[in-house]
């Protein structure tokens, strides 16, 4: 049987292990970071959208779709003053 290991034990253990992934983090954003610049070196500065290109790209505002007024979900008894006083008098 394996031999249970005491708290500080565990947490070295838990420290070192995020240490290793630390290290691999930081490797791997170095690589990525040199690949990002040999792809921007290949494919130069014309890759880059423009602004007006995009604005284009963009609809306009005038073809949105109109606001419709639209009836509720769920109907709504909306009492008013005269339909109140007929009910507590007793007509209507």
């Amino acid at each position: 049987m394996a031999k249970k290991l005491s708290k500080s034990a565990k947490l070295d253990l838990i420290v070192s292990e995020l240490a290793k992934v630390k290290t691999e983090l930081k490797k791997l954003s170095k690589q990525h970071i040199a690949l990002a610049s040999e792809l921007n070196k290949r494919i130069g500065p014309a890759a880059t959208v423009s602004k007006r290109a995009r604005a284009k790209r963009k609809a306009p505002a005038s073809k949105t779709a109109p606001v419709r007024d639209a009836a509720p979900k769920r109907p709504v008894l909306i009492k008013s003053t005269e339909t109140a006083a007929a009910a507590k008098a007793g007509t209507g």
